[in-house]
């Protein structure tokens, strides 16, 4: 499915897209209008709020952390169902740039930015909090009544939290992992305009060609990311149904019942 009729343009959004179409292991198909990942929220115009309504979503997960949601308080319909849900208490994604020290350890070394990424992803495999957290989430999804409409879960620019809750949630539908890394790195076509947008602010305050390949590695969803997150899982759990089982606690009957409700 090209990736124009997945993703949803809204002027103050960012990385809106569809997961419909995705075609699992034994030829099922995601269903379209049903779950929805993305960025923040908290900039959507009252028009960009009523699309969302009209595209058949009801539910927001919110994956922030609490400081964030603070900050940006998401904008939704008031019809809406809001779950805040954070998948750790302190963002370790760099999603806030204009973080001092921040500034400081990407501007150390050109690997700065890659290294801080590839730790987080460990984290996000392997740490308690974020594993209860997408424990929650997926239990969330399957208690969902489809019929009231669809759901758009969220971090901050849609990538790495959020990417790695759309890895868990696409695996246990049965899509195969391909297709899951495909996903994945289309977040570096959807976020161009923003990635160069955020770099080209870089080149005006002079904070020096480290800070600008940190910040870069920061802005993308590289393969190596994934790969070492999904490897991680296969080789430290035994693959992903293993991992959503003994790990995250997952019951089988709740895996059963997301590939009911959104396949």
């Amino acid at each position: 499915v090209m990736v124009q009729s997945r993703e949803l343009r809204l002027a103050h959004g960012l990385n809106f897209r569809d997961l419909g179409g995705y075609v699992t292991l034994d030829g099922q198909m995601v269903s379209w209008h049903r779950l929805v990942r993305s960025g923040y929220l908290s900039s959507l115009t009252k028009a960009e709020q009523d699309r969302l309504a009209r595209y058949g979503i009801r539910t927001v997960i919110d994956l922030r952390t609490s400081s964030e949601i603070a900050h940006y308080p998401d904008r939704y319909p008031l019809s809406f169902n809001y779950i805040q849900l954070p998948v750790l208490e302190t963002d370790i994604t760099g999603g806030d740039t204009s973080n001092q020290s921040l500034k400081r350890l990407l501007s150390r070394s050109p690997r700065a930015g890659f290294d801080m990424m590839m730790r987080a992803y460990r984290v996000l495999v392997l740490s308690t909090d974020a594993e209860r957290s997408y424990r929650l989430f997926l239990e969330l999804l399957a208690q969902i009544n489809v019929d009231d409409g669809g759901v758009v879960f969220h971090c901050s620019t849609g990538k790495d939290r959020t990417g790695w809750a759309t890895a868990l949630l696409l695996g246990a539908l049965g899509v195969p992992a391909r297709t899951i890394l495909h996903d994945y790195l289309l977040t570096n076509t959807v976020l161009a305009k923003w990635r160069q947008q955020r770099l080209k602010d870089v080149a005006v305050s002079r904070l020096g060609p480290a800070y600008k390949r940190s910040l870069r590695d920061l802005s993308l969803a590289r393969p190596e990311y994934f790969e070492q997150a999904w490897s991680l899982m296969n080789y430290q759990f035994g693959g992903l149904t293993n991992y959503l089982r003994d790990e995250l606690k997952l019951d089988v009957s709740v895996v059963h019942q997301l590939r009911k409700l959104y396949l």
